[in-house]
């Protein structure tokens, strides 16, 4: 079994519910909601924050990422999400990085190269890049 956390990061899971609600998904330790977490888009994975109180940051803490550009209206919310993702864990481990793209759609030259390159100086676990583009012509 393979560690994607460190040990000072996972915290103990908090009941929100009134005595009377079973809420078992929230009464799982953060390692075990994480590891759900990376078998999801990060689409679903973000929309989980208003399951609970405990849940509207928790996302942020997942160590992989799994997105598409399609998923943002706007470029840059898209590029400046990336980037905001990879700087949050500069320090720490990440699990799996992956990304569908349209080359076509990116202006910046170079700008999933730069991902690609953080990523492995991150060494992330499971690295997945594809372009839209290029599978289309294949």
């Amino acid at each position: 079994m393979f560690t994607f956390m460190d040990a000072a990061r996972v915290k103990p899971a908090l009941s929100t519910n009134p005595p009377s609600e079973v809420d078992l998904l929230s009464s799982l330790p953060d390692c075990l909601i994480f590891q759900v977490f990376l078998n999801l888009p990060t689409k679903a994975v973000v929309k989980t924050s208003v399951l609970s109180t405990r849940w509207t940051n928790l996302w942020k803490d997942i160590p992989g990422l799994d997105l598409d550009p399609e998923d943002f209206n706007i470029h840059e919310t898209f590029v400046s999400f990336v980037d905001n993702f990879l700087e949050r864990n500069r320090g720490s481990s990440i699990h799996r990085f992956k990304l569908m793209y349209d080359s076509s759609y990116f202006e910046e030259p170079g700008l999933v190269n730069r991902w690609v390159d953080t990523t492995a100086r991150l060494k992330v676990e499971h690295l997945d890049v594809s372009d839209y583009w290029d599978s289309l012509h294949l």
